[in-house]
């Protein structure tokens, strides 16, 4: 099972109705288990902590805000005539899900061979393991990250007025990817493009 850290999973039995079972849940490899809820219905009440639920009709735990110190091996034991044993292999996937490229035109427009150049700039909120990158069709044409992930990512595109190809700005990281498509009509100006002909 796979979850992203920050977000919350719900380790599913698949049970319904308990009655009068006792219920633990661990944490941890085989002979090193660490208790993290219980549920005893002679209590009358599930014991756990505020980022842990246990359901009383499934023994389903849902655990919220997931941190990288949630990867590993959770077991629940249902104890009532026997022992129902159940493990679940958690995965948590670091990183946050990404803000969508934003695309803006660069007052800079000039001619080359008498074809009019249009300028434009993607920019993205930086992460860990972010990259941006300019596609042209299924291409990928540039592309640039950084390290500190305190700063946003800027990459810049320069094309050609009258271009039919479709370009596309993508942030990609380790859990999710954002993409927002070129319209040169759109990121045009056409005062400086007219003034940029004289």
């Amino acid at each position: 099972m796979k979850g992203i850290e920050g977000q919350t999973v719900t380790l599913n039995t698949g049970l319904t109705g308990l009655q009068k079972d006792v219920i633990y849940w661990t944490y941890g490899p085989d002979g090193a288990e660490t208790i993290i809820a219980t549920l005893n219905f002679d209590r009358n009440r599930p014991e756990h902590n505020e980022r842990l639920h246990l359901d009383a009709q499934s023994g389903s735990l849902t655990i919220k805000n997931l941190t990288m110190n949630n990867h590993g091996l959770f077991t629940i034991q249902i104890i009532k005539e026997k022992i129902l044993t159940q493990t679940f292999n958690l995965i948590v996937d670091y990183g946050e899900l990404l803000s969508v490229p934003d695309i803006k035109h660069i007052p800079q427009s000039h001619t080359v061979d008498k074809q009019v150049m249009c300028s434009v700039v993607c920019t993205v909120k930086n992460g860990k393991d972010v990259t941006l990158s300019w596609y042209r069709g299924e291409e990928r044409i540039n592309q640039t990250s950084s390290t500190d992930p305190y700063t946003n990512l800027y990459l810049s595109l320069v094309i050609k007025e009258e271009d039919d190809q479709v370009y596309s700005c993508v942030a990609n990281n380790p859990v999710s990817s954002q993409m927002k498509n070129l319209s040169i009509e759109e990121h045009t100006i056409v005062e400086s493009l007219m003034q940029s002909l004289h």
